[in-house]
């Protein structure tokens, strides 16, 4: 979503890589300028794509801060992006008339939009993508179900939203994956209804040429299913979002001033949000997984270095995994990454 999936039925993809070559999938990281450089969020990624953008804060905004970015295969327009979005509230009945568009106590005003698809189409293709148009929808239940279960029982619609257009005289499909909640709650002023809505977490697309871009999702998929936030960045996060909800906000205005404030209270801060951290963890693995049940050609791994089960694309008979994050995925019984290398591979476990 942005201020200011095809059919009702999965289209299965059938080992889209099968027969491809030798891919090896490297961690990255995105730091926070605004926290003292801080590791946010790490990311496997194919090697060799180009990564933009990082973390933007919005301090005038009750979600603050945004992680937008692009992750693009060099000499084509493939292309997984994470977008900018914030929270809305509306009011029935207000006391004081508020203006659509403009922004209360940190969420714009907008009547809400219960629908996937119709965000994208009312907010963010307007804004983003002036002329593309929808061309189809997915919906996303056992997904959206993860999701409102821990909002505490959040009304929760989650899809796939694809789109097409033109880009530099050629035809490109791009996927919309998008949360959206609602919720709310009598004010017990004039009978006046407030609804608050939004994401549940950051949207984000991909793109490939027409025709293509089913098979390019498992690869560009398994990479955006693969993003960790950083328990020490959460914590800081959580602990800025606090004295936003406090109204001090008004003390931190920039990059410095969060800076140093975080910095004051040290590690202390991720411990105070460590459970919610591991909450959060466990339900967008789970929300992760259930994304394979719609996507065909995307399979989960057990890894030794990883706490949930790694979601990668299926279609090749080897899997390894190195002690430093990487991951290559191979069908050629010969290879073995061991020789002539100065690190340790293992061949990862059946998928589950």
């Amino acid at each position: 979503m942005v201020t200011s999936r095809f059919s009702l039925v999965a289209t299965a993809i059938l080992s889209p890589l099968a027969g491809a070559q030798t891919i090896t999938l490297e961690p990255h990281t995105i730091r926070d300028a605004a926290i003292s450089n801080t590791e946010a969020v790490t990311f496997l990624k194919p090697k060799g794509w180009k990564v933009s953008g990082g973390i933007q804060w919005y301090h005038n905004h009750a979600h603050l801060a945004c992680l937008e970015m692009k992750v693009a295969k060099p000499d084509s327009i493939e292309q997984i992006e994470t977008h900018p979005w914030a929270y809305l509230c509306w009011f029935s009945r207000p006391v004081i008339a508020m203006e659509k568009g403009t922004n209360y106590m940190g969420s714009i005003v907008h009547p809400p939009i219960e629908h996937p698809r119709d965000v994208i189409e009312q907010l963010t293709l307007p804004n983003i993508r002036k002329r593309a148009k929808v061309t189809g929808y997915l919906d996303m239940p056992e997904v959206a179900a993860i999701h409102s279960k821990s909002m505490g029982g959040a009304k929760v619609k989650s899809g796939r939203v694809r789109v097409e257009c033109t880009l530099d005289g050629q035809a490109i499909e791009e996927d919309f994956y998008l949360s959206i909640f609602v919720t709310s709650a009598n004010l017990g002023v004039n009978d006046s209804i407030v609804y608050t809505w939004g994401p549940v977490s950051s949207p984000f697309s991909i793109r490939a040429a027409k025709g293509k871009l089913d098979a390019a999702t498992p690869l560009m998929l398994a990479s955006v299913n693969s993003a960790k936030i950083n328990q020490k960045w959460f914590g800081d996060y959580m602990y800025v979002s606090e004295l936003f909800q406090k109204r001090q906000a008004q003390g931190i205005r920039n990059a410095k001033e969060i800076s140093d404030t975080v910095r004051r209270n040290g590690d202390e801060i991720a411990k105070m949000y460590s459970d919610a951290y591991w909450s959060r963890q466990a339900s967008q693995s789970k929300a992760s997984q259930q994304f394979s049940d719609y996507i065909r050609g995307v399979q989960r791994f057990d890894s030794p270095h990883e706490k949930y089960p790694v979601q990668l694309p299926s279609g090749f008979k080897y899997v390894w995994s190195s002690g430093s994050g990487e991951y290559r995925l191979s069908n050629d019984a010969n290879e073995n990454p061991n020789v002539g290398g100065t690190r340790t591979w293992e061949l990862l476990k059946e998928p589950r």
